[in-house]
C-alpha cells in the first residue's frame, strides 16, 4: 500500500517489526475470563496494550462455540483497560495528511479532535466526554500515552449495559466507572 509506506518512510522505518502478545485465562471456579494482556506494537511507531476481566462465563463457551452468546445472559464487566503509548504512527500520519491539505499539522490534530467531540452522540455533556475531548485533543498533539480504563464499582452485567445503551446511554461512562486520559 502507497500511503502505509509513505507513513512508515516519513518515520524513518525501513522494516517493519511488528510484535503481539495474547494471554487470556479461565477460571472454572470462579467463571472469570481474564486478557491480561493482549500487546500490539510497532518498533518506532508504537504500542496498543488492552487488558479486560470478564466474570460469569459459563464453561458452555469453551465447549459449545456456537452458543457462546448465551454467555451474554450472565457476563458480567469487572474491569478493561487501553493504553496506546509511544505512538509516532499517529504524528506521521497527521504530519502527511496537514501536509496534503496545506495546513500545519496542530491545525489538523485540532480538527480531528473537534471531529471526534462531535462525534460523542449521546455522550455529548457528559463529564466523561468532556474528559474524552481533552484527552483526544492532549493526544493527538503529542501522542505519548493514552489510556481508557472502564473500572465499575462493582461488577456490571452486560445486559445491564445493553438495556442502558437503548435507553439511556449517557449514563454508561458512569455506571461502567469510565476514565480517559492522555500524556500523564
Amino acid at each position: 500500500d502507497r500511503n502505509a509506506r509513505k507513513l512508515l518512510q516519513r518515520l524513518g522505518l525501513t522494516q517493519v517489526a511488528y510484535a503481539d502478545e495474547l494471554s487470556i485465562r479461565w477460571d472454572p471456579d470462579t467463571l472469570k475470563l481474564s486478557i491480561d494482556p493482549m500487546t500490539m506494537s510497532i518498533d518506532g511507531g508504537g504500542s496498543a496494550t488492552f487488558t479486560a476481566e470478564v466474570g460469569g462465563i459459563p464453561r458452555l463457551v469453551f465447549e459449545n462455540p456456537e452458543n457462546a452468546q448465551a454467555a451474554l445472559a450472565t457476563a458480567t464487566l469487572i474491569s478493561a483497560r487501553l493504553e496506546v503509548k509511544d505512538a509516532k504512527l499517529v504524528s506521521a500520519y497527521i504530519e502527511g495528511e496537514a501536509e496534503k491539505a496545506g495546513i500545519s499539522a496542530e491545525t489538523l490534530s485540532n480538527a480531528l479532535a473537534d471531529q471526534a467531540a462531535a462525534g460523542m452522540g449521546p455522550l455529548a455533556g457528559t463529564p466523561f466526554a468532556k474528559d474524552a475531548e481533552g484527552a483526544v485533543r492532549a493526544f493527538l498533539a503529542s501522542p505519548d500515552e493514552l489510556v481508557v480504563e472502564l473500572s465499575p464499582n462493582a461488577p456490571v452485567p452486560v445486559t445491564q449495559i445493553l438495556g442502558l445503551a437503548a435507553t439511556s446511554p449517557g449514563g454508561i461512562p458512569d455506571l461502567l466507572g469510565a476514565a480517559i486520559s492522555a500524556n500523564n
